[in-house]
């Protein structure tokens, strides 16, 4: 690939399945009226915490249900490191917590 430009979002994530305008790659873009109630955890060094943030700022924002967990000390993609962190059992059972209290809130309602 030497002198070429290599896009990761397209190589690595899109794969042509998707534009990166369209919002699922990019949910920024969009005006989050239909999003659901919302779990946003990431690791306060992931390499995109900015984007993170902005995109809990924009939820916020449209007034849509957020719960949001940084965890400290962490990076991009540790939850699937399970055995290896504690924060990785901690964020399933955060997410199935959610869960629970989302759906049973939709059943009872």
């Amino acid at each position: 690939m030497a002198g070429e430009d290599f896009n990761m979002m397209e190589s690595v994530y899109l794969q042509g399945h998707l534009p990166a305008e369209h919002i699922y790659a990019s949910p920024l873009l969009d005006d989050m009226h239909d999003v659901p109630p919302t779990l946003l955890m990431f690791g306060e060094h992931d390499f995109l915490v900015f984007e993170d943030f902005a995109y809990a700022q924009t939820l916020v924002h449209a007034g849509r249900r957020l719960r949001t967990i940084v965890y400290r000390g962490l990076g991009h993609g540790f939850a699937d490191q399970i055995g290896v962190t504690p924060q990785a059992e901690d964020c399933i059972e955060e997410i199935a917590d959610y869960m629970n209290e989302i759906l049973c809130r939709t059943v009872h309602a």
